[in-house]
This record gives structure tokens, sequence and C-alpha cells, in this order.
């Protein structure tokens, strides 16, 4: 019986590693306050979609005495197993940024499922923070955004580390392909870190580091960005930026009601639309969904068909204003995804 074909998902985390060398991440932040990295891969079954292999790649930071010479960089190793897919098979490369809830395995798996739902011939990698692995709000959720605003500085290293080694390598060996992010749920809190991460970095102006930045149903301030603590910087790091957004999301709809939040960005999309940055598109998805597919209305990015769709328009590179099915509502200064495609 040949063997089950498999998706490959690279990753970066801030976890607490279990055992030595790691078989596990756990629901903690790692060594160094959650600001140290470590990175691998791992082989998703594609009919399954259940991890069948994980290979946390070693890590040797500190020398052993005056005499080693030797340290040992996980992100290296990684970076040149990605490097090898993009050029082999010319493809770009998908940040992918996970919500409230998931433990580390479960985080791969959802990243695998995307990559197959989503049809696109993109390499997939993921940035997991240390999220509880629990759907129980009153505990599970603030613990988890808690560590989100503590994973910042982290967040911001792997995305400059892969984003640094992939521009390295577009010099190099003429590989053109390119870096996208998407980033769901409380994964755009977490972006939001990320972002202030960046900032602290670099102080004044950002390097574009991205081609395309997706935010889907974002737990986030519908203010962020007004402000430059939240998201007002995010433009600078890509060349577009898109907002997914419904009204009938009943998770966000939880968390405004029940957590004390501001508005979220993914429920009515951003404050103020005609005064943000132009590089940004926001989509009200809500005339596309069911609830057939999803009854929360919070997973529409990888489980709504016409979600799904107008995504494979964007990473291929149709222009907002001509993206089929779309209506545009000048007025408003924002998208609405029509039921069909027609």
């Amino acid at each position: 019986m040949p063997a089950a074909s498999t998706i490959t998902v690279f990753f970066a985390t801030n976890r607490n590693p279990i055992g030595d060398p790691p078989t596990d991440f756990g629901p903690l932040l790692g060594p160094i306050d959650g600001t140290a990295i470590r990175f691998g891969t791992a082989e998703i079954n594609e009919k399954t979609l259940k991890l069948v292999r994980l290979d946390v790649a070693p890590e040797k930071l500190v020398l052993d005495g005056p005499a080693d010479r030797r340290l040992v960089f996980g992100s290296r190793q990684v970076f040149d197993d990605l490097k090898a897919k993009m050029i082999a098979h010319a493809r770009d490369t998908l940040i992918f940024v996970h919500g409230f809830g998931y433990s580390f395995t479960e985080a791969l798996e959802r990243a695998a499922e995307f990559k197959k739902f989503l049809a696109l011939q993109m390499n997939i990698f993921v940035f997991t923070w240390p999220s509880d692995g629990k759907q129980t709000p009153v505990t599970a959720y603030p613990k988890d955004r808690a560590d989100v605003e503590r994973s910042g500085d982290a967040m911001a290293r792997a995305i400059e580390i892969a984003a640094r080694y992939l521009q390295e390598i577009a010099a190099v060996d003429r590989c053109e392909q390119r870096l996208h992010l998407l980033s769901h749920s409380m994964g755009n809190y977490a972006l939001r870190y990320g972002v202030q991460g960046l900032c602290r970095r670099y102080k004044t102006i950002l390097p574009r580091l991205f081609d395309k930045v997706v935010l889907a149903a974002a737990d986030e301030d519908a203010d962020t960005f007004d402000f430059d603590a939240k998201l007002r910087p995010l433009p600078q790091l890509a060349q577009q930026v898109l907002v997914y957004h419904t009204p009938r999301d009943r998770a966000l709809i939880i968390s405004d009601l029940t957590k004390g939040n501001p508005d979220r960005l993914g429920a009515g999309g951003p404050e103020n639309t005609r005064t943000i940055n132009d590089k940004i598109s926001v989509v009200d998805v809500s005339e596309a969904l069911s609830g057939d597919d999803d009854f929360t209305n919070h997973q529409y990015f990888r489980v709504n068909t016409r979600v799904r769709a107008d995504l494979r328009q964007v990473f291929g590179d149709v222009v907002p204003f001509q993206v089929k099915g779309r209506l545009y509502m000048p007025d408003a200064k924002r998208y609405r995804l029509k039921k069909t495609v027609s």
C-alpha cells in the first residue's frame, strides 16, 4: 500500500517545549519569558488532516566553554528546506497566525486544512503562540489574551527572520516568490503586538516584508488602524492589506458582550473607513454566509466556498476592484461579497 501523501507545515513557536529534544509544545510561554523561538516542520496526512510526523530543528545558542565554537540555529535548517521548496516549485509562502483556543498540534493541523481547502500551490508557515487549547471563554480567553501580548517580540523576530531569509535567497538564487500573512481571530491581536515589536526594532520606517496581509474575523479593536500603538503601522509592512468582517460573527458578538471588549474589527469592520490607509481593502462577507458550513460564522475564511474563491483571487494578484463577486460601496469605502461570483 503506498504511503499516504502529506502536507508539509513549517512552524515557529514560542510555546514551552515538552521533552529534550522536544516532541511537543505546551500552552505556556517558552524559555526566556516567551521570547525564545523554536523552528521545525510537521507532516500532516492529507486525507485525515492529522499530524503524522514532527521534526523540531536542533538549537544550540550558548557555547559550552572556551573551546566550543559551534552554535546551531534551527531557523537556518528550516528555512533552507523552505528555500528549496520555493525555488523548486516556484511557490509563494503564507504565514498563518491562528486564533484563540488552539493546542500546538491543532494549530499545525488547522494550517494544513486551510492550505488544502484553499487549493493554492503555496508553502504554509505557522507562527503558533501559547494558546491554551481550550474553548472555555471564562478562563482560557483571558489567559490566551495575556500570552498574546507577551508574544509580540517573539512573533516580530519570527516574521523578521522569515522575511529577511527569503529576501536573501531572492537576491542570491533569483527566487522571486513572495511572502504573505493571514491572521485569524485573536491571531490579529497577536499581530498587533508583533507589529509593535517590529516598530521597536526599526524605530521609524518599517521594511516592506509582505505582499498581501489578510485579517480574517479579527478579534481586534475596530479603531486599530487609527492608532500607532495598534495596527496603524501595518500598511508599511505590506503591498496590500485585506480585512474580512461580518456583523453576523457570533464568536465576536460574544467577545464584545461578555469580555468588555470595544467594537471588534472582524464584526463591523474598521472605524473611519474613509480615512484609513488606501492600501487597506475592507470586505463584508455577510451575504455569502449560509450558516450551514459554520454555525458561528467565525471560520468562513477556510470553510466558506465564496470566501475561499475571493482569497484565491487576492493571492492570484487580482486588484481589489477587479475581484469577481464583489460589489463596491463607495459611500462606505468597502466591498460586499455577493452570494455568487456572477
